[in-house]
């Protein structure tokens, strides 16, 4: 029976997980300041590389496309501009808070469970389905923070854009 009430508490936490993704607002995230930002170690998400996070990163399931009218779409768009980028790197560390919430929630299953070897077992478990996601933000957030430099610091604003005389060469 307890292990029935893991499984539930389960599916409880990550309902109330996905609810209050989709509730907190994105403006408490910021991608550059901890514990968001790309540690040293991360080497701007290679490190990521050695785990084949390409080969994977696109089988796990994918909210955006199981509830797509809930969430946005984790494809960058051709025409993305600045503030989409922005945008996409405040879900990034939404996410990454969400899944490693549910992380240090599952903890609980360790109480409801009267085995500590079990609880260990559904411990580590929700620790396992979590991990990968908090590593796909992590590889994918350096990327689109890069992104968004080049396009800060290439594309010139609409202002510039009409100070500039035309150049009939």
């Amino acid at each position: 029976m307890e292990d029935f009430y893991c499984i539930l508490y389960f599916a409880v936490t990550g309902i109330l997980g996905f609810i209050a993704g989709r509730l907190i607002p994105k403006k408490w995230f910021h991608y550059d300041a901890p514990p968001y930002r790309c540690l040293p170690f991360e080497k701007e998400g290679a490190i990521y590389n050695k785990l084949k996070i390409k080969a994977w990163q696109n089988k796990v399931p994918d909210m955006s496309r199981i509830f797509p009218r809930l969430m946005p779409p984790k494809r960058l768009d051709p025409k993305a501009d600045a503030a989409a980028l922005r945008i996409m790197l405040q879900e990034t560390c939404a996410a990454e808070f969400i899944h490693s919430a549910l992380c240090i929630t599952g903890l609980g299953c360790f109480f409801i469970r009267g085995s500590r070897y079990k609880g260990l077992f559904y411990m580590l478990y929700v620790l396992l389905l979590n991990l990968p996601f908090i590593i796909i933000q992590r590889y994918n957030r350096p990327r689109l923070a890069k992104l968004l430099r080049r396009y800060e610091n290439h594309i010139p604003t609409e202002q510039s854009q009409r100070s500039e005389s035309p150049c009939a060469c």
